[in-house]
């Protein structure tokens, strides 16, 4: 439920509960949750087992997929993992949340990449249109697909509603239980990009050098590499550092609306959720400086590229001593994360459906 899932869940949700008056089919590639059937016009069916390899991914999209459709008389197919399939004649609207597998191929296995390289463009151009989250994605597949431009529609994401401002109290009790008492900055990350945590760390270490704070510094995410860990051990600020799993998902609106302030300079191109709920819940933001982040915060949040070191840890100097600053920046975030809503983004994509499925 993060990322494009997130993205996924909160957009068929509105779209569901605003037009009773159609019939949704889910359908999954394995045992799914009840809580995600919204409303009694959405039925639901397991395609097929998990799909493991490439083959095996191909014939689930192109046999029973496409067995399903016409099984249950669908009009129109949208695939929200990016995947189309390419033996229906039904019109089709693609969502590609992200297009990591084209800019962090080191985190993919050498047959996903080649799975990509080999089919992307047919979905893209199986579709009838694509939807996107940020200006930066719908660049890229313009660019990388010679996809018309006026066949991809940009489907901005938003906060969720569960991310809100905490207590003081409440604050003071989430210090207690991880970081002492003390305030934090939060970094969030993708764990398979160790180096974007290694600048943050080096940025906090020059933080600590100018201010000499009892500032902490809470990282959530899957890290889960050894030599990250041994290099943790000789950190000079190493007992300030306090390394969550990313699983945690009960305290993480706790976490994210008690921190002094979220550092999200991710070199993954993402759908930019956690600036969102941060923005959202009253606190400052630090992210990078790709089109989709600044998309999203506008002049509400401070932007620095992810090798930046200097840069994230001016940022971080800047929101500690200027507290009139920081007080301004967090109130332009709650005029900006309000010009985002799930409402309004499910009604633009149902747009597109509607256009879709008369074609």
């Amino acid at each position: 439920m993060d990322g494009i899932g997130r993205y996924a869940h909160e957009l068929l949700k509105h779209i569901v509960l605003q037009h009773p008056e159609h019939e949704f089919l889910f359908l999954f590639a394995g045992p799914f949750d009840a809580s995600f059937i919204y409303a009694s016009n959405v039925k639901a069916a397991m395609v097929s087992p998990r799909l493991k390899n490439n083959l095996v991914f191909r014939y689930g999209y192109d046999i029973k997929l496409a067995a399903a459709i016409k099984k249950f008389g669908a009009n129109l197919f949208i695939g929200f993992d990016g995947i189309g399939c390419l033996t229906t004649k039904l019109p089709q609207v693609l969502v590609l949340g992200n297009l990591s597998f084209m800019h962090h191929s080191g985190s993919l296995s050498r047959k996903q990449r080649w799975f990509h390289k080999l089919y992307q463009q047919k979905f893209i151009d199986k579709a009838t249109q694509v939807a996107v989250p940020s200006l930066f994605v719908q660049q890229n597949v313009v660019k990388q697909y010679q996809t018309p431009s006026e066949k991809i529609s940009i489907v901005l994401p938003a906060a969720s509603q569960s991310f809100v401002p905490v207590t003081a109290t409440e604050r003071l009790a989430i210090q207690e239980t991880y970081t002492e008492g003390r305030e934090y900055f939060l970094y969030m990350g993708n764990g398979l990009l160790q180096h974007d945590l290694l600048n943050v760390l080096k940025a906090f270490s020059i933080f600590k050098k100018w201010q000499q704070s009892h500032m902490k510094l809470v990282c959530i995410g899957r890290f889960k590499d050894a030599g990250l860990l041994e290099k943790l051990k000789t950190y000079r600020h190493r007992n300030d550092v306090v390394l969550l799993d990313a699983s945690m998902d009960g305290q993480l609106q706790q976490l994210l609306a008690s921190c002094y302030a979220l550092i999200y300079p991710s070199t993954i191109k993402s759908l930019g959720l956690p600036v969102l709920d941060a923005m959202q819940c009253g606190v400052p933001v630090i992210t990078g400086t790709q089109a989709g982040m600044q998309q999203l915060g506008d002049e509400a949040v401070l932007y620095a590229e992810p090798s930046d070191i200097e840069a994230m840890a001016s940022h971080l100097q800047k929101l500690y001593k200027d507290e009139n600053f920081r007080s301004q920046l967090i109130k332009d975030a709650l005029e900006q994360v309000g010009k985002f809503s799930w409402q309004s983004s499910a009604g633009q994509l149902y747009k597109m459906l509607e256009a879709s499925a008369s074609k």
